[in-house]
């Protein structure tokens, strides 16, 4: 295919590729990323991030906000799919037309 014209005798070769392209922090923040499942919320990762490499008061904010920018920019490369829950069944309007935050991609 394609990737071996690049070099790249498979899929896994070629994600490794594209993960050792990005900046450090953003791996670091998907390394521990990984170690919570396939599936993760946002704020699993800070707590997570906060036990492994601390973090005091404003820090807090800080740290979360960079773990939201790595996640962004994995997003933004492919490497992980951003989801967003709306909640449960029992507890959606559908005359809620104000939702357009909460689509699945």
């Amino acid at each position: 295919g394609e990737d071996s014209k690049l070099g790249f005798d498979s899929i896994g070769e070629l994600l490794l590729y594209r993960l050792d392209a990005l900046d450090s922090s953003v791996r670091t923040v998907l390394h521990l990323s990984a170690v919570l499942g396939t599936e993760f919320e946002l704020l699993d990762v800070v707590f997570a991030f906060e036990e492994m490499y601390g973090a005091q008061g404003s820090k807090q904010l800080e740290r979360a906000v960079q773990i939201r920018e790595s996640f962004d920019v994995a997003v933004d490369e492919g490497i992980i799919e951003q989801s967003f829950i709306v909640g449960d069944e029992d507890d959606w309007d559908d005359d809620n037309d104000d939702d357009e935050d909460n689509t699945c991609e």
